[in-house]
């Protein structure tokens, strides 16, 4: 069966089955935990033959074991082996059939749904942020990237909110993804006073609350008009970039099967 393997080997490689190559043509040997079995009759090197030796006979058990095929001794070619593990044969199977190569399908496996571990609904997690842009009967939701005379921020909204123009702003760097979206969800649950036609919500999450923040945006503090609404932080992890590392590595399967 040894022999056998190496005859289905030479076939499926450069090595070839027929012509000045193939199992017969040259001598070879095959080494396994420093053991040589050798595909000739007299010994050269080892006792050990190939040609009367069976796969069951060498204990390969039912973990990855690495075989080396030394094909004229090593002085052409040389090729790694991976037992990858045995099975009964099915039925209508016989033992003439074996060793055979049995080609990667090229074809993808058939879909399996993934469940990730964490369940993203952003209208459950984020419900003022979600009712903000998208439950309201308003001009959409304006994503401001630099404010006048490009002052930095990290995050500004703009909405037309029950007639008056609503706007929320993130003075600060937030410590991920969650906790950005958690700021905001707080901000857009910020209620305007009813008398004045704009509504400024600046964000000032409590792990970063700095003395000069709380001068700036808290000291002239017009509740319903001008609020410095100081937010909390998310304290069971960065679950929405948990949730789209998941769908990502999804979209990569997904693309690399193509």
């Amino acid at each position: 069966m040894t022999y056998d393997l190496v005859a289905t080997l030479c076939e499926h490689t450069s090595i070839g089955s027929d012509g000045p190559n193939s199992a017969d043509s040259h001598m070879w040997y095959i080494t396994l935990r420093d053991s040589n079995y050798e595909s000739g009759d007299i010994p050269c090197m080892s006792d050990l033959r190939a040609n009367i030796t069976k796969l069951s006979d060498l204990d390969l058990g039912t973990t990855k074991v690495k075989m080396l095929l030394h094909y004229d001794y090593g002085s052409t070619t040389e090729y790694d082996i991976t037992f990858e593990g045995s099975r009964d044969m099915d039925e209508g199977e016989d033992e003439i059939m074996f060793p055979r190569n049995n080609p990667i399908n090229s074809m993808p496996a058939a879909p399996v749904k993934f469940v990730p571990d964490i369940h993203f609904d952003d209208r459950n997690l984020f419900p003022n942020l979600h009712n903000y842009i998208f439950g309201m009967i308003s001009d959409s939701v304006i994503v401001n990237l630099f404010q006048p005379r490009k002052k930095k921020h990290f995050g500004f909204l703009e909405k037309e909110k029950n007639g008056c123009r609503s706007m929320i702003y993130l003075p600060v760097k937030p410590t991920n993804l969650t906790n950005y979206l958690l700021y905001f969800d707080q901000g857009a649950a910020t209620e305007e006073d009813g008398y004045h036609n704009w509504h400024s919500v600046v964000l000032l999450p409590r792990s970063q609350l700095t003395e000069q923040l709380v001068s700036k945006y808290k000291s002239n503090e017009a509740i319903g008009f001008c609020d410095g609404k100081i937010v909390s932080d998310e304290n069971h992890g960065d679950i929405v970039s948990k949730a789209l590392h998941d769908l990502f590595c999804i979209v990569e399967g997904f693309l690399r099967t193509l």
